[in-house]
């Protein structure tokens, strides 16, 4: 209260703190109980989360672009991270800075006027939303019934469905937001938006939805549901594997491998894991403004390196958590909505071990598998390895001392680190903010 006082001593314009008496719906009540009482005095309306930030100037284009096309219902920015201090959330930071742009310009056009809403750093036209967004309350118990979690993307369909178009832009900077500082804190946010995409299972078959929204919703499930199957694949593999003897030909394979169908399936999965963070990077390195507000091509090669081995040490861990969460929403376990710590520095091994359990119990029964078939280690190594080691790399990529080390040395430092934002969109893109 008190930093809204000081806020509003000092603005230019009429501002106004509200607190609702009945707190209920969480975020999406927020917006309907102003959208009822409010919306009627204001035509659009910017959607912020507690840790979003947005530069004026991006907010008058925004403003801009909704008033030279009234079809447009809502406008989503793609937000970067900023404030990234541990190392854990600078792999997000930099990743987002470096690669994002080239994602959501695919996004974009890839979607089109169907494109996806993210929640927040997005405005809308209070007269769409109010008309046409209107949240259902799911049938039965939670966490499959109750209020819908993940609600941007059911608020964009059936904005799409009254007929008003939604577009996400990535021809904007100057919108921002923070990311979990921890790994743990990134599985519990992650817990809860798996809920809300299974929920959307729920609302595939509702009449007059778009085909792109079906899509869309179906993506945002497969995000998580394809953790068990990539798990399932693993398990397949070893027990097929342990039907035959040792062969340690395999090795030999390694280090004079033939084209085959598996090595194709393998080469293609490798480019699309790392085409677009090859694309982000080019794209930077070609533009000299660009690259030197990375800290030239080095550092960014530097980066890149540092990001897509911490990323390929975290994602069996990743497969294991989400994993987990289905098997426990599946069972009738809410994920609930909790608040989270930006400013976390650290945890301790206590809580990691007792978080971290599951990943360390399926690291070991490979191992089992691996103690009957030792020729198969080099395969398995890349996912066994971090899900034994998850503790220590919980731990050590919650520090900030790690993250400030590693950003001094020229690794994942981004150009905000100050959470100012530098532009590195030509002024030329940013003019025209929605492409035809």
């Amino acid at each position: 209260h008190q930093a809204y006082l000081g806020f509003r001593a000092h603005a230019h314009s009429r501002v106004f703190y509200r607190r609702r008496e009945k707190n209920i719906e969480r975020k999406c009540g927020n917006l309907a109980e102003w959208t009822h009482r409010f919306g009627g005095a204001y035509p659009f309306m910017l959607v912020l989360d507690a840790d979003s930030t947005m530069a004026g100037e991006t907010i008058l284009r925004m403003v801009d672009a909704m008033e030279r096309n009234p079809g447009i219902g809502l406008l989503q920015t793609t937000p970067t991270i900023i404030k990234g201090q541990t190392l854990f959330a600078r792999v997000s930071q930099f990743s987002v800075r470096l690669y994002g742009r080239v994602a959501a310009a695919g996004l974009a056009w890839w979607a089109g006027s169907e494109a996806s809403y993210w929640g927040h750093n997005a405005i809308l036209r209070t007269e769409a939303f109010a008309s046409s967004a209107h949240l259902p309350i799911l049938e039965g118990r939670e966490p499959f019934g109750g209020a819908i979690l993940s609600h941007d993307t059911v608020e964009a369909a059936l904005l799409r469905r009254a007929g008003w178009a939604v577009h996400v832009t990535a021809a904007l900077d100057g919108s921002c937001e923070e990311t979990p500082a921890t790994m743990l804190d990134f599985i519990q946010r992650d817990h809860r938006w798996c809920q809300g995409n299974m929920q959307h299972l729920g609302l595939l078959k509702t009449r007059s939805m778009t085909v792109m929204n079906r899509i869309q919703m179906a993506m945002g499930f497969m995000a998580y549901f394809s953790s068990p199957l990539w798990l399932a694949s693993l398990v397949a593999g070893m027990v097929i594997q342990l039907q035959y003897p040792t062969d340690w030909s395999s090795f030999a394979y390694l280090l004079h491998p033939e084209f085959s169908p598996f090595m194709l399936a393998t080469l293609l999965s490798g480019v699309l894991l790392i085409g677009p963070k090859v694309m982000g990077g080019l794209l930077v390195l070609s533009r000299p403004r660009e690259r030197r507000a990375f800290g030239g091509g080095r550092r960014i090669a530097k980066g890149m390196a540092m990001e897509i081995l911490l990323s390929a040490l975290i994602a069996p861990i990743m497969m294991v958590a989400s994993t987990k969460a289905i098997i426990q929403i599946a069972s009738g376990h809410d994920a609930g909505w909790k608040a989270q710590d930006r400013d976390a520095d650290g945890v301790s091994w206590r809580d990691a071990f007792r978080a971290m359990r599951w990943q360390m119990a399926t690291g070991l029964l490979f191992c089992v598998g691996l103690g009957f078939r030792p020729d198969l280690v080099t395969w398995f190594a890349p996912v066994v390895l971090p899900l034994l080691f998850s503790v220590p790399l919980v731990v050590f990529t919650s520090r900030r001392g790690l993250g400030d080390a590693a950003a001094k040395a020229g690794f994942l430092a981004v150009p905000d680190e100050a959470g100012v934002s530098v532009s590195t969109i030509p002024s030329s893109t940013q003019s025209s903010v929605l492409r035809a």
